[in-house]
């Protein structure tokens, strides 16, 4: 089982440990823009129990009409509409609201970053490649999971302290035990991405019951993604929230239909906060060290791989000449160094 896991280790490194490393690195600055975003947040939080209904009238005093309004990870409210002054894209203060100021844009590193992280600049063909690099960190994580079984003697002792005799070897085994759990969750929420992605599951949604029925005036701003109001008389206002959509009628608010969002969908919002720390500073900071583990992981899992070709060419036949024969066992390759220089030594004294 330890040959299983060793290979599964080293291909996936080998097929995918660019694309990893490259992930890695563009993560580190990803990792660092919610910290930006949540200090250039301009909206300001509303009251917990400021409702919808109570939001509107203020968007009626400072709009002349409003076509929808949504709200991000880190509470602005971006509205679309033409107001007493200005029309577009407006930002408004949650509470009031007013327009206000937009704030500054981050630097064009966080953009370029994210559309290498993405898809490598390939569009879709890259987008593929980085789904499957994830996956690939899937199988290193499991692997390495075994990995450490084995070397630490069984699960019972895998969390005994690892002696750091060599940075490259010890250090790799030592960081990725440490940041196991983080790692995972990085590989499988991009993965699942991926997959909804490019192979979306069917939305099955479902007119709910009267018992999940919700009156407009009763729902809370801070539960709501998105409204988007209705251009013609015979169409719904429909608000959006984490796990269901309402469509109410425009001119008596009254609710007509309630759409169950599939799981797939509540699935893709939880492993894309995961995956990028959108909204949360404290897991943005966990992203961060992860990504900068994982760039000395897939430094050192390079080396690894190029020591272990080179080990390679001890592989030779039995000579039946031979005078002496040097027998050689070793797990992780550091005895080959002592049969070198004992071979090296023979080979002086002819």
């Amino acid at each position: 089982m330890t040959k299983f896991w060793r290979r599964l280790h080293f291909l996936s490194t080998v097929v995918a440990g660019l694309f990893i490393f490259l992930a890695s690195i563009t993560g580190c600055i990803l990792a660092v823009e919610p910290w930006f975003l949540s200090q250039n947040a301009v909206s300001g939080q509303s009251k917990p129990d400021l409702t919808l209904a109570e939001f509107q009238e203020k968007l009626n005093e400072n709009f002349l009409e409003v076509f929808s309004f949504e709200k991000d990870a880190y509470g602005n409210v971006k509205v679309e509409g033409v107001g007493m002054e200005k029309e577009g894209t407006l930002f408004v203060n949650a509470e009031t609201g007013k327009i206000v100021t937009i704030a500054k844009s981050l630097h064009p590193a966080f953009d370029l970053s994210r559309d290498l992280h993405r898809s490598l600049f390939l569009k879709t063909p890259g987008r593929i490649l980085m789904g499957l690099a994830s996956l690939a960190l899937v199988f290193l994580a499991v692997s390495g999971i075994g990995l450490h079984i084995k070397r630490a003697g069984g699960l019972k002792a895998l969390f005994k302290s690892i002696k750091v005799l060599e940075i490259k070897r010890d250090g790799h085994a030592q960081w990725s035990r440490l940041f196991l759990i983080p790692i995972l969750v990085v590989a499988v929420s991009g993965t699942y991405l991926s997959i909804v992605r490019f192979a979306p599951v069917s939305s099955n949604s479902i007119t709910a019951s009267a018992v999940n029925t919700t009156p407009l005036d009763k729902i809370l701003l801070i539960d709501v993604k998105k409204v988007n109001y209705p251009v013609m008389d015979d169409e719904p206002l429909v608000v959006e929230l984490s796990d269901r959509n309402l469509y109410f009628d425009k001119t008596k608010g009254r609710l007509i239909k309630t759409e169950l969002l599939p799981v797939t969908e509540r699935m893709r919002v939880v492993n894309f906060m995961l995956h990028t720390g959108e909204g949360t500073k404290g897991w943005a900071g966990v992203l961060l060290l992860t990504s900068l583990v994982m760039v000395f992981l897939s430094f050192t899992g390079f080396q690894m791989v190029v020591e272990k070709w080179r080990l390679k060419k001890h592989k030779a036949a039995l000579s039946d000449d031979a005078e002496i024969i040097i027998l050689v066992g070793s797990e992780t390759g550091h005895t080959w160094r002592f049969a070198d220089a004992l071979e090296e030594a023979y080979q002086k004294l002819g």
